[in-house]
C-alpha cells in the first residue's frame, strides 16, 4: 500500500499514514518528540505516548491502561478522573551512540526464597536488544524486540516501506544494509563521500544526525621510540614504546588516550574511551625482564565532563579532559598528567572555533585532533614530539609542567588523519598573558 509522511520546515516528521492508520507527533521547538497520537480508519485519535525528558530522552509514558473517565464536580465543572498503573511509565537504558539496549518500566519485582520475606528488588524489563556496528539486531541476542518504538542510535524503528527502516528525519535508514535508501539532500557539499553513506561510515564512535554539527575529540600521549630507557635505570630499564614517529587520528599505539563525542543535536557529550593501556619494562635489549614487569590497562583520568549550559544553548561548549597515570604503566615509567580545556564553536559557515588551553607535563609526546563529523575532517590542533624539542630521558621523567593556549578558525586548518614529525612543528607553548582566559 501506500505510505503518506508529512514534515515540518525544519525536515521533523509530524505524521504518517500507513494501513489506514494515521499517526501524528507532537514536537517542540527544537524537533524533540513530546507525545505521539493515532487514529485507525474514522475512529477517535487517541494519545498513546507522551515522551519523558530530562537533558534527553529518558523514555515514555504509555497510555493507561485504565481508561480516563470524565466526572461532573459539585460546581458542575468537568474533571477527568485518571488511574495510575504501575508499568506504564518506560524508562530507556542506552549506550554512547544512543542505541537503547534495555527498557524497564517503573515496577519492581519482588525475589524471596522463602515467600515471607523480600530478599532484594528485581527491574521489570521490558525490552533488550544488541546491535551489530551498523544497527541490525542480532538474532538469539534480544527480549520482546518491536514492543518499544526505539532502538539503535534512539531512533523510531519504521517498517513500513523495509523492514530494518528508521526514520533520521528526511530520510529513512535501511539498518540491514548499513545505508540511507535515498540520496543525502545535501551530497553536493559532500564529494567525498557516497550520497548513501551511514555516519561517515563510523558507526561505533559517531551516529548520523541529518547533516548538524558533531564532533570528536581525541587526546593521546604515546612513547614514539621502540623503547624508552630510564636515566636511572637501578629504577628500571626502561619501558617498550609505541614505536611511531608520526601523529594518527585512529592510532591504536598510545599509552593513554580520551575520546569525547560532542553532539550539538541533541545537547549531549559522551565519551567513547578513557583508557591507559598496559605496559611492559623489557631489559636494554628488549627482553623481558624475570621477574617480569607490566601494568594492566585501566583508566587514563576522571570522566570528561563539560560545560553544559552552554552546550543547550547550541552555540558552543567547553569539554575538560585529565589525564592522571603518574606511574601506572610501569613502576619507574615516565608520568601522563595534563589537564585540557578544549572549547568548539561551530560557524553558519559550517566552519568551527577552537580554543585548547590548559597544562600538560613532559611525557614524550602528545597529539589532540577534533574530527568534525559532519564534513569528514579532522584537525591536528596540538602536538609536541620530543625529537623536535630534542628532550633528553631526564626531562622526559620530570614534571616539565607546559601551558598552552591555542585558538582558532577549521577553515584555517589543514585537514589530515596522519602527520609526520618531519612535516609539522610542536605546538608553541604560551607565557605571561598569552596564556589568559581571552
Amino acid at each position: 500500500g501506500t505510505v503518506e509522511y508529512t514534515y515540518d520546515a525544519a525536515g521533523n516528521r509530524i505524521g504518517k499514514t500507513a494501513s489506514n492508520k494515521t499517526t501524528v507527533y507532537v514536537r517542540d521547538a527544537s524537533g524533540n518528540e513530546m507525545s505521539v497520537y493515532e487514529q485507525t480508519g474514522s475512529g477517535t485519535t487517541a494519545q498513546i505516548e507522551t515522551d519523558l525528558y530530562g537533558s534527553r530522552r529518558l523514555g515514555l509514558q504509555t497510555a493507561h491502561t485504565v481508561p480516563d473517565v470524565n466526572i461532573t464536580l459539585a460546581n458542575g465543572d468537568i474533571a477527568t478522573l485518571s488511574t495510575f498503573t504501575r508499568g506504564e511509565k518506560i524508562f530507556e537504558l542506552s549506550n554512547h551512540l544512543g542505541n537503547v539496549l534495555v527498557t524497564v518500566n517503573d515496577r519492581k519485582l519482588q525475589h524471596t526464597t522463602d515467600n515471607s520475606t523480600v530478599d532484594y528488588w528485581e527491574a521489570d524489563v521490558v525490552s533488550a536488544n544488541d546491535y551489530y556496528p551498523f544497527g541490525m539486531t542480532m538474532p538469539g541476542r534480544e527480549y520482546n524486540a518491536g514492543s518499544y518504538r526505539y532502538g539503535f542510535n534512539g531512533k523510531e524503528d519504521d517498517n513500513d516501506i523495509t523492514n530494518g527502516g528508521q526514520d533520521y528525519g528526511m530520510r529513512i535508514y535501511d539498518k540491514r544494509l548499513g545505508r540511507f535508501l535515498s540520496v543525502d539532500p545535501i551530497t553536493k557539499d559532500y564529494p567525498e563521500l557516497t550520497p548513501y553513506q551511514f555516519s561517515s561510515n563510523t558507526p561505533i564512535q559517531a551516529i548520523d544526525l541529518d547533516g548538524l554539527e558533531k564532533y570528536v575529540v581525541t587526546v593521546r600521549a604515546f612513547i614514539p621510540m621502540a623503547f624508552l630507557p630510564n636515566p636511572a635505570p637501578w629504577v628500571s630499564p626502561g619501558v617498550k614504546g609505541d614505536d611511531r614517529n608520526y601523529y594518527s587520528v585512529n592510532s591504536t599505539a598510545y599509552r593513554t588516550e580520551q575520546k569525547v563525542n560532542v553532539n550539538f543535536d541533541n545537547n549531549t557529550v559522551t565519551y567513547s574511551s578513557n583508557r591507559a593501556n598496559g605496559s611492559t619494562g623489557p631489559d636494554a635489549k628488549g627482553n623481558e625482564m624475570n621477574p617480569p614487569q607490566h601494568s594492566d590497562p585501566t583508566v587514563a583520568g576522571p570522566i570528561p565532563t563539560y560545560d553544559k549550559p552552554a552546550l543547550e544553548k547550541g552555540t558552543s561548549t567547553t569539554v575538560y579532559l585529565k589525564a592522571d597515570a603518574h606511574d601506572k604503566l610501569i613502576f619507574g615509567a615516565p608520568r601522563i598528567n595534563y589537564d585540557l580545556a578544549i572549547t568548539i564553536a561551530p560557524q553558519p559557515d559550517g566552519s568551527f572555533n577552537y580554543q585548547v588551553k590548559g597544562i600538560k607535563d613532559g611525557f614524550p609526546a602528545y597529539e589532540l585532533w577534533i574530527t568534525d563529523q559532519t564534513n569528514n575532517k579532522s584537525f591536528l590542533l596540538l602536538n609536541v614530539n620530543p625529537t623536535e624539542a630534542k628532550k633528553t630521558p631526564w626531562s622526559l621523567w620530570g614534571s616539565g609542567d607546559e601551558n598552552y593556549n591555542v585558538k582558532g578558525n577549521s577553515s584555517t586548518e589543514k585537514p589530515a588523519e596522519r602527520v609526520d614529525f618531519k612535516d609539522t612543528k610542536n605546538t608553541a607553548e604560551c607565557s605571561g598573558e598569552n596564556c589568559g582566559n581571552e
